[in-house]
């Protein structure tokens, strides 16, 4: 499959490579899990054809020939899969591509090699499923076979082995989508800090934009209004504007963001301040010419040395914010107006940055209006009609906050979706492994579970005992899953500046489901088999 260069450019699809490493780790996992159920089937069903074996044995066959036969009976199982795999890549490739945001094509004519790679990847796949069954069905002794003598159909142990590693791989993949699904609404919604509902972002620049502010907040749906720099926005939506300087303080040189805003926005944004007062829209917030007010984030305030944020209050920092003509020798400094909560619309895989914010008389040319919630597209018909009204040839550049902010998560969300269906898949693979683990076993344990219904045994007993069976192969798929997913979700969710901890009961509760689901797949065959009457396991003893 060849995917353009510019689908991987880290600058214009900086997840990419990322969602295709998990994407073809997570494939790799769904095709072991298929090949360890041909190997489970092809081994529960090998009773089935041990006198076929037998009477091609005592026929001069040999071991050897037999081995090659049933090897090319998997052969031509993984092929016609193949061949219906590649039928279904073509037909989902569209919506594929347009899921991972790529262009990859299958190019047979300009790949020579694809076709090669898909050919030696089947028969692989076919050799690898299709060893061990083989090994087992060709090793059968023709006369107790023919004898009538009781078949072990071969490597019990290792196929509940099996079992339990395709249960160890749903239930890691069952954790990890709950966890990439909580650092998901984590992320959207408790770690932003502000309120966002029904938020509309307008870039409106230029000699238009107070007039534009003011015709806005007289309009019928329009709650209230307020400007910022689009600094503000960070690096999470269409509009990227970051000011950074280095200063002098008593810690040492520092950076930080220099954010221009009407103070009103925290207000506006439902962020409380630590400390301090932060001025209504109508306050006249007095100028003087040593000194500009400023208001300061947490990581700020303990940048420029405030042990607190109430100690912050009143104090000067050295910034310049109105850029006001000032006496010789006099240093530049603003007044502490208020310490704000760290807050940012930037993903929370970076840290908050220091940040100061101010309010200029120039430059805020990002208007956050929030709308009342109805007759929305009605709104926004009088909001574009309002700004061609003062003389706007170009439409608004306006998007709803909620929306950036998901586009922003767009990669965790589909993290999160690719773990789930996958999980589905396990599921549905792992459930049909243990359905061909109880065939077999009681096919096995017939005549032996005759013998206990006939010595006392009960329903009951008989069924206790079978599901305990098939309920280790569930345990022993935890105690395998639970470290690796426990590690490897700590070294994803570290990736984060800002993360949930590691939910620990997501790991008992995997792991009842899969519990759950498995004694319900083997349920109905478990009670048939329980059920049973002794004389039709024993009338030929």
């Amino acid at each position: 499959m060849r995917i353009d260069r510019i689908n991987t450019n880290a600058g214009m699809h900086p997840a990419f490579r990322s969602r295709m490493l998990l994407l073809g780790i997570l494939g790799a996992v769904v095709l072991l899990i298929a090949a360890v159920n041909f190997v489970n089937l092809q081994t529960a069903r090998s009773a089935l054809r041990a006198r076929e074996a037998a009477i091609r044995t005592l026929a001069g066959a040999s071991r050897r020939t037999l081995t090659v036969q049933f090897l090319g009976e998997a052969l031509i199982y993984a092929v016609i899969a193949g061949l219906l795999a590649i039928a279904l890549t073509e037909w989902l490739l569209p919506q594929v591509n347009a899921y991972l945001d790529s262009g990859a094509v299958l190019d047979y004519r300009h790949e020579p090699g694809l076709l090669g790679a898909l050919a030696g990847a089947i028969i692989l796949l076919g050799l690898l499923a299709g060893a061990w069954p083989a090994f087992v069905q060709s090793g059968f002794r023709p006369v107790k076979v023919l004898r009538g003598a009781a078949i072990v159909s071969g490597g019990a142990a290792v196929r509940q082995g099996l079992v339990a590693l395709q249960f160890a791989f749903l239930i890691a993949l069952a954790i990890c989508a709950g966890v990439v699904y909580r650092q998901r609404e984590f992320a959207m919604r408790d770690a932003q800090r502000l309120n966002s509902d029904q938020v509309l972002l307008i870039y409106a620049p230029g000699a238009h934009g107070p007039a534009f502010v003011d015709e806005l907040r007289k309009l019928h749906g329009v709650r209230s209004v307020t400007r910022s720099t689009v600094g503000f926005l960070g690096t999470c939506c269409f509009m990227q504007a970051v000011a950074i300087s280095n200063q002098r303080t008593k810690n040492g040189d520092i950076s930080f963001n220099k954010v221009g805003l009407d103070f009103d926005l925290f207000d506006f944004y439902a962020i409380r301040p630590l400390a301090g007062r932060l001025p209504a829209a109508d306050d006249t917030t007095p100028r003087i010419t040593e000194a500009d007010y400023v208001v300061l984030n947490a990581t700020a305030a303990r940048k420029f040395g405030f042990r607190s944020p109430s100690q912050a209050l009143g104090n000067t920092v050295p910034i310049s914010v109105s850029g006001a003509a000032r006496a010789p020798g006099t240093p530049e400094q603003s007044i502490v107006l208020a310490v704000v909560p760290d807050f940012s619309l930037n993903s929370v895989a970076e840290a908050v940055p220091p940040t100061v914010y101010s309010q200029p008389n120039e430059g805020l040319d990002l208007i956050s209006a929030r709308l009342n919630g109805h007759d929305i597209p009605e709104t926004l018909t009088a909001i574009d009609a309002l700004w061609r009204r003062l003389g706007n040839t170009d439409p608004p550049r306006r998007a709803f906050l909620d929306q950036q902010i998901q586009r922003q998560y767009l990669s965790v969300l589909r993290q999160s979706q690719a773990f789930g269906l996958c999980a589905v898949i396990a599921l549905a693979l792992c459930c049909i492994g243990l359905f061909a683990l109880t065939s077999a076993t009681a096919e096995r344990r017939t005549k032996e579970i005759g013998v206990r219904k006939a010595l006392g045994a009960n329903t009951g007993d008989v069924l206790r005992l079978l599901l305990w069976q098939f309920s280790k192969p569930v345990v022993w798929g935890c105690l395998l899953a639970w470290p690796i997913a426990a590690y490897v979700m700590q070294r994803w969710l570290e990736g984060f500046a800002y993360h949930i901890d590691l939910p620990l009961w997501l790991f008992p509760a995997a792991a009842f489901a899969a519990l759950v689901i498995a004694l319900a797949t083997v349920s109905t065959q478990s009670v048939l088999v329980a059920r049973a009457r002794p004389v039709a396991a024993l009338r030929y003893e």
